[in-house]
């Protein structure tokens, strides 16, 4: 019986192709729709995982951040003493690295570029989760003397023309400054937060403070890095009781500063992440809704078409259950038809999109977007189907064969 269904299923929308398409066409549409989402998603959540994780898990920032308070407002930025001394006030920090950030120009013979340049501590490759290719960081020396010793991002040479194989060595002016190069880093991939990490250079923390600071206040941003993930709640209370004392805040003046751990943010925008693709499906929901309309209106008619088939059915024996039956599957047919159309267009646009916007984080289409697609196809046929189907049970055999 289900095998006869099918086969006249499949004749009826074989026998009306141009009507078959189009009425598939809006249910297509929901579920390229869902897989385009999904491949969003699925790419979005692997490039966010994967950032917060080549930064550490158990990362913890500090910034400035005036409060409310107009007394306390007036106070300075953060500084590394400050950070110093709530280091040593935390001992479950494992690891603190300043970072101060500029935009010199970088200079190497007649090519000139502006570039970011960070400031930064001992301990910047252990709390940032970069590694070098070739050459050397900074050491204690560096720091005690000030030195104008510089480490360079995968592609800077890049940027000023310089080669980039064997820089090591190479001279260049930071904002008119005289640096040697003494490293270089591994090359990252471009993150959805901050610059181009390929495209920083590095220098001690006192030489920023030496050269490009002095007169003028510049922000610091402190980073550390907990001992471990059990740690992270304990270390965020050491730091701000060590940042409190340090910056003289009285008990009852607001923190001047913020907090914010990594695993914790990266919850955050995991969750937010979430309710932007509920959002997406939300939307293709709709589609799917106009094109499950579209279904039951062309299975309506169908019914009519066909109503001398219904009545000879009806006349020779044929039951109420047996007409649903009938067509619901062909409902079922024509949403899966438009369901496979809809897959292929999702997955076809998941290939093209890199060619069109390079920088959208696209993974593969999830195996659970398709099982998603073919259930929603089945259910668009069932529900939409139905009231076309108990309409066709429900004729009248003498009047559906007059009909005609």
């Amino acid at each position: 019986m289900i095998r006869e269904n099918l086969r006249m299923g499949f004749l009826s929308i074989r026998r009306n192709p141009l009507r078959s398409m189009l009425c598939t066409l809006g249910v297509a549409i929901g579920i390229a729709s869902v897989v385009a989402v999904a491949s969003v998603a699925d790419g979005l959540t692997q490039s966010i995982a994967r950032e917060f994780g080549e930064v550490g898990a158990g990362h913890i920032t500090v910034m400035w951040m005036p409060p409310r308070d107009d007394v306390v407002r007036r106070r300075s930025f953060l500084t590394v003493e400050d950070g110093e001394a709530a280091f040593r006030e935390a001992p479950a920090v494992a690891a603190f690295d300043p970072v101060m950030t500029l935009r010199p120009t970088l200079r190497l013979g007649d090519e000139e570029v502006e570039v970011e340049t960070n400031g930064v501590g001992l301990s910047h490759l252990d709390v940032s989760g970069k590694t070098l290719s070739s050459g050397r960081f900074f050491n204690l020396d560096d720091i005690r003397r000030r030195t104008r010793a510089a480490v360079l991002g995968a592609e800077v040479m890049d940027l000023v023309g310089g080669t980039t194989w064997g820089p090591v060595g190479e001279r260049l002016l930071i904002g008119g400054v005289l640096f040697t190069v003494v490293g270089v880093l591994e090359e990252k991939e471009r993150g959805l937060f901050g610059g181009d990490p390929n495209e920083t250079v590095l220098i001690p923390i006192t030489t920023a403070e030496d050269r490009f600071a002095e007169g003028r206040a510049t922000p610091i941003t402190l980073n550390y890095l907990a001992r471990s993930l059990d740690e992270v709640e304990l270390a965020e209370e050491q730091l701000r009781e060590g940042l409190r004392r340090a910056r003289g805040l009285p008990d009852a003046a607001e923190d001047d500063f913020q907090i914010l751990a990594m695993d914790a943010l990266l919850g955050s925008v995991r969750g937010v992440l979430v309710s932007v693709v509920l959002v997406g499906l939300a939307l293709a929901a709709i589609s799917l809704l106009a094109g499950g309309v579209g279904v039951m209106n062309v299975m309506l008619v169908v019914v009519r078409e066909r109503s001398r088939e219904i009545g000879i059915r009806k006349a020779i024996g044929a039951g109420n259950s047996h007409l649903v039956a009938q067509f619901l599957i062909e409902s079922v047919l024509l949403s899966l038809a438009g369901g496979a159309l809809g897959a292929t267009i999702g997955a076809a646009l998941r290939l093209l999109a890199p060619a069109f916007v390079p920088e959208l984080p696209l993974g593969p289409p999830p195996l659970y977007a398709f099982a998603v697609a073919f259930g929603f196809s089945v259910s668009v046929g069932v529900v939409f189907g139905l009231y076309p189907a108990v309409v066709a049970a429900r004729r009248d055999a003498w009047e559906s064969i007059r009909a005609e």
